[in-house]
């Protein structure tokens, strides 16, 4: 007797698979507008997975660019190598092999996360050595955030039509930070590209295929998603790059890419509060309609410049009373509300909460307070992390909570400090859930107090999480 009903599988399952051919083909085509096949001068062979091929590859300031006069670079986040090597994927047999059985397990792990709870996105810079000096991915607790963005070296970069790594231990990195979801199944992990945004918006056929790209890089170290940091866009002399507009092809283009196949795939950026970068940078409608969430970096608002020769915080949660004009609006409430009302909704607003301070080197140890003149970027080369705040705080002539801007300083001879404390993060934990924000984003878990000799391991990541309790009808007092 023949088995017909195996016979009918067997034609369902291959008129199917016919049929998800045909679309994918023809979303593609409307989706990408033009026929990537006829390229114009873009590197028209195939990208390989693993080349490890030296680039020398410029691309714009990072989401530490704005610390680089600072030190920052060797003091926090560690050296930066400038010639990253080439971690490519193929266009061959590489997405199809894994998209079955990745389609199933990536879809669940995703839906698993509640969309009423409170994002705790936190950004991790992985480490460049096994050193107990830095954070390793073993010693991150993976219920602290419900996102973590993954920072790598000098920064992911887009080159050669898809993401470029800087270094050959970043795979295995990766997967030890993926492993963490054995843990914690409901963890979402994301990747940060920071650098060669300004080359790939020239070319639209590289942004084209940079987007498929990015799906198959995303895809293939079975990441949740990527996030994009370019700092910032339209941000130039030249007004003719037009890059405001440009910024919203790619993400629309690397929004639809990584939506095609797999559509719990995320997508977010990191945005400036700053009032004069706001509308010159970004289309913020447009953007917020292609992105699962934005990050505000509310913080930097002050650090040592020459042109700003005095102290004053680094993430003021309000103005004080006496400030006017362009100050009055260097503050995260402001930067929250300009938001707002430029398009953003609440619930895809990340407001930003550092873990590291910013430090000055006073005029006279006569003037300890707010707004003292100083000369130049104190010890940790003007940043500071949480630990050494906390260390600089025990022998300080001066520690105290600003009651307008709700933010700590300290001051030791001619040493100032403005950093974050347990009591501020507390406070801006509650704004979040009193304005019915999304969450928070954090930079970075690496500054944070995460040593197991603590006797309460990330405290400000902790009180976050307190605050914001399980869901957003969840009710809890600020400590």
């Amino acid at each position: 007797m023949i088995d017909h009903s195996k016979r009918y599988l067997l034609i369902f399952e291959s008129l199917l698979l016919v049929l998800s051919c045909v679309t994918l083909y023809a979303t593609s085509l409307y989706i990408w507008g033009e026929d990537i096949s006829a390229a114009d001068d873009v590197n028209d062979k195939p990208v390989e997975l693993h080349q490890n091929e030296a680039a020398n590859l410029n691309g714009p300031a990072m989401h530490y660019n704005n610390y680089a006069d600072n030190g920052v670079k060797s003091s926090i986040f560690g050296s930066m190598n400038t010639s990253p090597k080439v971690k490519l994927v193929k266009k061959t047999s590489f997405w199809f092999r894994d998209s079955t059985s990745f389609w199933f397990t990536h879809h669940q792990r995703n839906n698993s996360h509640h969309s009423d709870e409170f994002k705790r996105v936190c950004y991790y810079r992985l480490p460049e050595s096994d050193s107990a000096d830095e954070l390793q991915p073993e010693d991150v607790d993976p219920f602290l955030c419900t996102h973590i963005i993954l920072c790598v070296g000098a920064g992911a970069t887009f080159a050669n039509n898809t993401i470029v790594l800087d270094a050959d231990n970043y795979d295995e990195l990766i997967e030890r930070m993926v492993a963490l979801r054995q843990q914690n199944p409901s963890l979402l992990l994301l990747l940060s590209v920071m650098r060669g945004f300004d080359d790939l918006v020239e070319n639209r056929t590289a942004v084209i295929r940079t987007a498929y790209n990015c799906r198959l890089f995303v895809q293939h170290y079975d990441l949740d998603g990527l996030d994009l940091d370019w700092e910032f866009p339209n941000w130039s002399p030249d007004p003719q790059l037009n890059q405001k507009e440009k910024f919203v092809m790619l993400v629309e283009k690397i929004s639809t890419a990584l939506r095609l196949v797999e559509p719990t795939y995320l997508l977010s950026i990191a945005v400036t509060g700053i009032e004069p970068m706001l509308d010159q940078c970004y289309d913020l409608p447009r953007l917020s309609s292609n992105l699962d969430f934005i990050s505000l970096m509310a913080y930097d608002y002050h650090m040592y410049q020459w042109y700003l020769p005095f102290t004053g915080h680094n993430a003021p949660l309000y103005p004080h009373s006496s400030y006017h004009g362009f100050l009055a609006t260097v503050n995260i409430q402001w930067s929250v509300q300009a938001l707002l009302k430029r398009g953003v909704p609440e619930h895809k607003l990340m407001m930003g909460i550092p873990t590291y301070g910013r430090s000055w080197r006073l005029l006279s140890p006569e003037h300890q307070g707010v707004g003292a003149p100083a000369i130049s970027g104190g010890f940790g080369e003007g940043s500071i992390t949480y630990p050494a705040a906390v260390e600089f705080v025990a022998s300080a002539d001066v520690a105290a909570m600003d009651a307008e801007a709700r933010v700590p300083y300290a001051a030791r001879d001619k040493d100032w400090i403005s950093y974050e404390n347990v009591a501020s993060a507390a406070q801006k934990a509650a704004f979040v859930r009193s304005n019915g924000l999304g969450g928070v984003m954090t930079f970075t878990l690496n500054c944070d107090d995460w040593s197991p000799l603590s006797s309460i391991r990330f405290p400000l990541h902790s009180v976050i999480k307190r605050v914001l309790g399980v869901g957003n009808n969840s009710s809890h007092d600020v400590p």
